[in-house]
């Protein structure tokens, strides 16, 4: 995959998440307690690590 794709895919997936975030704020709900949160910002992280190393060997 190009790099373009990944910064993109990235990018698409942070925002996401904030806007989940955003959602669980107007709504009143726990950030800290919905195990999504901790599901997506694992996953977030997954994607840049690999991000990272991809663009490392190259």
């Amino acid at each position: 995959m190009s790099t373009l794709y990944n910064k993109t895919m990235i990018f698409a997936l942070v925002v996401i998440f904030i806007l989940w975030v955003f959602l669980q704020l107007s709504l009143d709900m726990s950030i800290l307690k919905n195990p999504l949160n901790y599901f997506v910002g694992f996953t977030i992280f997954f994607f840049i690590v690999k991000y990272a190393v991809n663009r490392r060997t190259k």
